[in-house]
């Protein structure tokens, strides 16, 4: 009779060659941004936050978030991080079609560029719930401050205030082989991008420190080889 159940440790013969495939599913893309582009970016959303006539975004945005300014297209070009910025969503492109492969054909460039870009200023209580991004391609988000949050404390329960998650579906992991949540616990320097209809949100936090970021959803067009 064969067995219906393995211990969890058990192999197969090494004889036997295997190898997880990952063809489908959201790539997100993880960048470790460097002191001089965080200082920047510190002191241009200082400079924006700190403008009385700033425009508030957040009637186009899911958050429940007070103050969630645009930041103009003119301004990242202005300031020297526009290019650099469009230069991580390259990255993240060429990095979900290696070797210049694409749907079959083989493409020399791609080009991407920014839609739009807001800060999110997130306080005490302040979250966004799940969602995901439209009239776009590609989404990041940046992380520029990271309060020191206050613990709630809950036995047996795993903490999240201040992560974000990342939700590709609502299946059961068990039933479906595989984890529709992913939850990171950003640090000051982080930055992530992903496919803009990934679902995903911002939990809550105890505290009186600023949680900040950025959020920039782009496109991208990919030119063919003839």
């Amino acid at each position: 009779m064969p067995k219906l159940y393995f211990d969890i440790q058990e192999k197969i013969d090494e004889s036997f060659k295997f190898k997880l495939l990952k063809p489908f599913g959201p790539k997100i893309g993880h960048i470790k941004l460097n002191d001089s582009f965080i200082k920047k970016m510190i002191d241009l959303t200082d400079n924006i936050l700190n403008d009385d006539e700033r425009e508030n975004f957040g009637k186009h945005l899911a958050g429940r978030i007070r103050e969630e300014p645009r930041i103009p297209t003119k301004l990242l070009k202005e300031e020297g991080v526009h290019q650099l910025i469009c230069n991580f969503q390259n990255q993240y492109i060429n990095s979900i079609f290696p070797q210049g492969m694409h749907m079959g054909g083989k493409y020399r460039q791609v080009k991407t560029d920014i839609v739009s870009a807001w800060i999110v200023s997130q306080y005490e209580n302040e979250y966004n719930p799940p969602h995901w991004h439209d009239s776009c391609i590609i989404s990041s988000v940046m992380y520029l401050k990271i309060p020191e949050l206050i613990p709630r404390n809950i036995p047996y329960k795993e903490k999240s205030d201040g992560n974000i998650d990342f939700i590709n579906n609502a299946c059961t992991p068990h039933a479906a082989l595989e984890d529709p949540i992913k939850s990171f616990a950003p640090e000051v320097g982080d930055m992530f991008i992903f496919p803009s209809r990934l679902i995903h949100c911002v939990h809550p936090f105890l505290g009186p420190g600023e949680r900040r970021s950025v959020s920039v959803n782009g496109f991208h067009l990919i030119k063919m080889d003839e």
